[in-house]
Protein backbone atom coordinates (compact mmCIF):
# COMPACT_ATOMS: atom_id res chain seq x y z
CA UNK A 1 0.00 0.00 0.00
CA UNK A 2 2.85 2.77 1.02
CA UNK A 3 4.47 1.47 -2.51
CA UNK A 4 1.45 2.43 -4.34
CA UNK A 5 1.00 5.91 -2.54
CA UNK A 6 4.74 6.59 -3.14
CA UNK A 7 3.99 5.98 -6.46
CA UNK A 8 1.50 7.89 -7.14
CA UNK A 9 3.18 11.18 -5.31
CA UNK A 10 6.16 10.57 -7.67
CA UNK A 11 4.09 10.28 -10.54
CA UNK A 12 2.22 13.75 -9.31
CA UNK A 13 5.21 15.23 -8.53
CA UNK A 14 6.25 14.29 -12.09
CA UNK A 15 3.01 15.93 -13.91
CA UNK A 16 3.17 19.20 -11.56
CA UNK A 17 7.18 19.63 -13.35
CA UNK A 18 6.11 19.03 -16.64
CA UNK A 19 3.83 21.72 -17.01
CA UNK A 20 6.19 23.97 -14.76
CA UNK A 21 9.06 23.02 -17.38
CA UNK A 22 6.87 23.78 -20.70
CA UNK A 23 6.46 26.84 -19.25
CA UNK A 24 9.83 27.49 -18.46
CA UNK A 25 10.79 26.73 -22.39
CA UNK A 26 8.17 28.20 -23.99
CA UNK A 27 9.79 31.05 -22.68
CA UNK A 28 13.20 30.52 -23.34
CA UNK A 29 11.31 30.12 -26.82
CA UNK A 30 10.18 33.46 -26.70
CA UNK A 31 13.24 35.06 -25.74
CA UNK A 32 14.95 33.35 -28.45
CA UNK A 33 12.63 34.07 -31.29
CA UNK A 34 11.85 37.44 -30.22
CA UNK A 35 15.00 38.82 -31.16
CA UNK A 36 15.07 37.35 -34.65
CA UNK A 37 14.05 39.32 -37.85
CA UNK A 38 13.00 37.23 -40.81
CA UNK A 39 10.27 35.83 -42.66
CA UNK A 40 10.95 32.47 -40.86
CA UNK A 41 10.83 33.04 -37.33
CA UNK A 42 7.68 32.21 -36.42
CA UNK A 43 7.49 28.95 -38.51
CA UNK A 44 10.76 28.27 -36.40
CA UNK A 45 8.93 29.30 -33.28
CA UNK A 46 6.16 27.26 -34.20
CA UNK A 47 8.33 23.94 -34.69
CA UNK A 48 9.96 24.25 -31.61
CA UNK A 49 7.12 25.17 -29.59
CA UNK A 50 5.48 21.97 -31.29
CA UNK A 51 8.01 19.43 -30.96
CA UNK A 52 8.08 20.72 -26.95
CA UNK A 53 5.20 20.01 -26.28
CA UNK A 54 4.69 16.41 -28.37
CA UNK A 55 7.82 15.61 -26.21
CA UNK A 56 5.78 16.75 -23.09
CA UNK A 57 2.61 14.48 -24.55
CA UNK A 58 4.98 11.63 -24.97
CA UNK A 59 5.80 11.77 -21.57
CA UNK A 60 2.17 11.68 -20.26
CA UNK A 61 1.87 8.37 -21.94
CA UNK A 62 4.85 6.76 -19.95
CA UNK A 63 3.81 8.43 -16.72
CA UNK A 64 -0.49 7.59 -16.96
CA UNK A 65 -1.43 6.28 -13.22
CA UNK A 66 -4.83 5.71 -13.28
CA UNK A 67 -5.60 7.45 -9.89
CA UNK A 68 -4.00 10.93 -11.43
CA UNK A 69 -6.06 10.48 -14.86
CA UNK A 70 -7.72 13.60 -14.35
CA UNK A 71 -4.79 15.85 -12.86
CA UNK A 72 -2.53 14.31 -16.23
CA UNK A 73 -5.47 15.30 -18.20
CA UNK A 74 -5.37 18.84 -16.76
CA UNK A 75 -2.17 19.10 -16.93
CA UNK A 76 -2.04 17.70 -20.66
CA UNK A 77 -5.22 20.05 -21.66
CA UNK A 78 -2.60 23.18 -19.91
CA UNK A 79 0.71 22.24 -22.00
CA UNK A 80 -1.89 22.69 -24.98
CA UNK A 81 -3.49 25.87 -24.10
CA UNK A 82 0.15 27.70 -23.79
CA UNK A 83 1.41 26.29 -26.78
CA UNK A 84 -1.80 26.70 -28.92
CA UNK A 85 -2.37 30.26 -27.28
CA UNK A 86 1.50 31.17 -28.08
CA UNK A 87 1.60 29.36 -31.49
CA UNK A 88 -1.64 31.71 -32.82
CA UNK A 89 -0.75 35.08 -31.26
CA UNK A 90 3.06 35.07 -33.18
CA UNK A 91 1.30 33.72 -36.47
CA UNK A 92 -1.51 36.64 -35.88
CA UNK A 93 1.21 39.34 -35.24
CA UNK A 94 3.86 38.08 -37.39
CA UNK A 95 6.37 38.13 -34.63
CA UNK A 96 7.40 36.81 -31.39
CA UNK A 97 6.51 38.58 -28.40
CA UNK A 98 6.42 38.63 -24.87
CA UNK A 99 2.82 38.26 -23.52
Amino acid sequence: MRQAVDREFAAAKEIAHLVRSFRAVLAAHVLKYRAVDGIGAVAAFTADVERDQARCCNKFRGIREPSLASFSKCAEQQINALATRAIAQAKESGEVEIT
